[in-house]
């Protein structure tokens, strides 16, 4: 285990702000996603060694936000200047990130088509530092540990928590997560109990085997990883490769959120414009 600081809106903002359910509703939906897909794409690539890969993202954002926002920013880099120039600083993490596109995905104003103000970056900050906040309340009862509470304890209070980052925690190496997804196909496939799945799934894509369906993505993968600059959007002139994303987007807001990223996990792809 190591020890993180996960910034979170108390470490901020002096007031008790409100939920991001009460103050999405204006935020244009489209922008915002485009925002954070942006940040979480950049945390999934990059490099292990960019110490200042946290702080220059919380520099960027506060020049964004409105005056008031940039001071009480400045107050708390002044504060905790060592900390922010430190390994153990972190603004962007995925569980809130991917909390936040939820939230986005849900509450924000899909209609409303105009570019992020100061006012949107200032809104969308406090909902990120929202759900750091949620996360750290939940990663707290690991560090708070009294050890002489016994070790079965302490490894209920771990599987808790553990099991409930898989996927998220880890620098994913994509070449080792291509080599993971075919070994399970391999394995359903083979499976008596959950080939009829993979069929399922195969059919509902029009696809014939799941060699077709991971030549697919690794393609679409490898345009983005080729990209000069980093972006996770995607450019698709095909029809044939567009009809396959469009099978896996939400191409609308969704009705609600859901712990386990259902819908997200479901239809990891957001359609921008037809």
């Amino acid at each position: 285990m190591q020890r993180r600081f996960l910034l979170g809106y108390s470490d901020v903002y002096n007031d008790n702000g409100s939920a991001p359910v009460h103050i999405l509703t204006n935020i244009p939906q489209l922008a915002a996603i485009e925002l954070i897909s942006h940040l979480l794409h950049l945390y999934n690539v990059r490099q292990k060694d960019d110490l200042r890969f946290q702080s220059n993202r919380l520099f960027e954002w506060m020049m964004k936000t409105t005056e008031e926002s940039k001071r009480q920013l400045l107050l708390f880099i002044q504060r905790q200047q060592n900390l922010i120039n430190g390994q153990s600083f972190v603004l962007i993490d995925r569980r809130p990130c991917l909390d936040l596109i939820q939230y986005i995905l849900v509450y924000a104003n899909p209609h409303e088509n105009s570019s992020l103000d100061a006012n949107h970056y200032t809104i969308l900050l406090k909902c990120l530092l929202y759900f750091n906040e949620v996360e750290n309340k939940i990663q707290k009862k690991l560090f708070n540990w009294e050890e002489g509470q016994g070790l079965s304890k302490f490894i209920d209070y771990i599987l808790v928590t553990q099991f409930r980052n898989i996927g998220f925690e880890r620098f994913k190496e994509f070449q080792i997560e291509f080599l993971k997804a075919f070994y399970f196909f391999e394995f359903c496939q083979y499976n008596e109990k959950y080939s009829a799945h993979l069929t399922v799934f195969l059919n509902s894509l029009g696809l014939s085997s799941y060699k077709s369906y991971l030549w697919k993505i690794f393609d679409l993968l490898h345009k983005l990883l080729e990209a000069e600059q980093p972006t996770p959007i995607m450019y698709v002139n095909d029809k044939n490769v567009s009809d396959f994303c469009l099978q896996l987007s939400i191409t609308c807001s969704i009705e609600k959120n859901n712990l386990d990223y259902q819908m997200m996990r479901s239809y990891p792809l957001f359609q921008v414009q037809q």
